[in-house]
């Protein structure tokens, strides 16, 4: 199983920025969603794995970040190609709506 990493504000740019795909995960603590979504995130990063790099961002502990994103609800994942925001989505998705919503995305 891939370990997904948790990355921080200091951190995004260089992530983001990489030549390839990366998908952000924004949660929070205590969120209900985003306990039922953890799994499908998960389950994703090892089919797509060598793809996509798969990550997550706590929305609280980096505030600045979340709003500078326009995070408004969380989980929301927000996938980006070099640096550039690709697509979103928010809400605890099925993995079929997962798989869905990554198609246009991956190459």
């Amino acid at each position: 199983m891939s370990e997904i990493r948790a990355i921080t504000a200091e951190e995004f740019e260089s992530v983001v920025n990489d030549d390839g795909i990366t998908l952000i995960k924004f949660y929070t603590q205590g969120c209900p969603a985003c306990a039922r979504f953890a799994p499908t995130y998960e389950k994703l990063a090892d089919e797509y794995e060598g793809r996509a790099v798969f990550v997550q961002m706590d929305a609280r502990q980096n505030l600045d970040t979340a709003k500078q994103l326009g995070i408004r609800g969380v989980p929301t994942v927000v996938a980006f190609r070099a640096g550039s925001e690709a697509q979103r989505v928010t809400g605890a998705k099925t993995l079929a709506e997962m798989r869905e919503w990554l198609t246009p995305v991956l190459p």
